[in-house]
């Protein structure tokens, strides 16, 4: 199988992409966290992770929206994302992504969308 998966990173909100085609699946873990939510950020996140990595704008969704915006270039007819989100985003995540199906973690709070390419 190994042959068959090729791992990219990139700027995902760049207006260019490095990719000459289409793929099976997208999994990401794009920032999420809210502005004002960051200064109460466990030091333990905080202080091992880039800003960059974690700060999504003042809603959180600032990566989501990259996302949607690209989604129908990057996926093929029938291929999936699979996006992280945060524990309270659930609704507006349903809300870019109507067609997205949320999984939830252990803890019961809904932390996974697959959303499929029609």
């Amino acid at each position: 199988m190994a042959e068959r998966i090729e791992f990219l990173s990139w700027d995902f909100t760049s207006p260019t992409s490095p990719f000459t085609a289409a793929f099976d699946v997208v999994v990401a873990n794009p920032p999420y966290v809210r502005e004002s939510d960051y200064e109460r950020l466990p030091k333990e996140i905080k202080n091992f992770e880039p800003p960059e990595a974690l700060l999504a704008g003042q809603d959180g969704l600032d990566g989501y929206r990259a996302i949607q915006r690209r989604l129908n270039e990057w996926l093929n007819p029938g291929g999936r994302a699979f996006l992280e989100i945060g524990a309270d985003q659930a609704e507006e995540i349903l809300h870019l992504f109507p067609q997205a199906n949320l999984l939830t973690d252990l803890a019961g709070r809904r932390r996974l969308a697959i959303i499929e390419q029609k």
